[in-house]
């Protein structure tokens, strides 16, 4: 390895800190809800599930630089945001206002 591939590669390992910290302080893994550690090791893994699924969210269907946005602000950004279901012709439609900010980004989520 060249020293830049190796510095680069070096500083990726430390992302992992990050990654921890996202899992503690956004899915709620500070603490654990049972004395059980078969209990909990499921609520670890149902956990990690999603912080996999939000991830293959960012990084499938998300621009680049919204993949390294934390839960929290995906949250507030795409997740929160104010709609309203509606039944019609046989199917549920979500109507969203047109002035909100992002939704040139949540539209090809949606469809």
């Amino acid at each position: 390895m060249r020293q830049t591939q190796l510095i680069t590669w070096h500083r990726q390992r430390c992302n992992c800190e990050n990654h921890i910290k996202e899992l503690k302080h956004a899915f709620s893994l500070n603490s654990l809800p049972s004395a059980d550690f078969f209990v909990n090791a499921l609520y670890f893994r149902i956990q990690t599930l999603g912080y996999n699924l939000i991830s293959a969210l960012k990084l499938i269907k998300l621009p680049a630089n919204w993949q390294t946005l934390t839960l929290k602000t995906l949250r507030f950004r795409l997740l929160a945001i104010p709609a309203l279901v509606v039944k019609h012709a046989r199917g549920l439609w979500l109507k969203i206002n047109h002035a909100h900010p992002y939704l040139p980004i949540l539209k090809p989520l949606v469809t």
